[in-house]
């Protein structure tokens, strides 16, 4: 076996991982959805949630950059004894499909989560605005309590 092998057997590992990355992924980003469609959401699970999948994403980035890394290696070995791996060429093409699917499917559910994030900021901007509301009523209400008059009515006739 040579190095080229090698790296053959380097890009189907790397392709993979970046399924399995991907299926994580998913699961993190069906979670989302989850804690978002909740009455009462965590703030701090949506957190956890979101630090988990930045996680993931970088996981994936990385794993995008070693493949290419290795496949700009062996391309020029792939277009002139693409015989020689025509198994191994049609795995990783099958696996391509399988991540572009996946991809696909986590760019409809992040549509998905935005439209429910979205809505979260929503309430939560409107629960501040009421909240403000409340805040100026008091306000005023204590104003004009502290400027009315002590003592003595206001209506009390000094003519006796």
């Amino acid at each position: 076996m040579d190095a080229k092998e090698n790296y053959v057997d380097v890009l189907i590992i790397s392709l993979k991982k970046k399924i399995s990355i991907l299926e994580k992924l998913e699961t993190v980003v069906m979670e989302q959805e989850r804690i978002l469609r909740e009455s009462q959401v965590s703030l701090e699970e949506l957190d956890e949630n979101d630090k988990e999948k930045g996680r993931l994403l970088q996981e994936l980035e990385d794993a995008d950059e070693g493949f290419e890394r290795v496949y700009n290696r062996v391309k020029e070995e792939f277009s002139i004894n693409k015989y020689k791996y025509e198994i191994q060429i049609k795995e990783m093409q099958g696996m391509i499909k399988h991540i572009t699917d996946l991809t696909v499917k986590l760019q409809a559910q992040e549509v998905r989560n935005k439209q429910w994030m979205d809505l979260f900021f929503r309430n939560k901007k409107e629960e501040v605005r009421i909240f403000h509301k409340g805040t100026k009523s008091t306000e005023r209400y204590t104003s004009h309590m502290a400027n009315r008059p002590q003592g003595q009515s206001y209506f009390y006739d000094k003519k006796k």
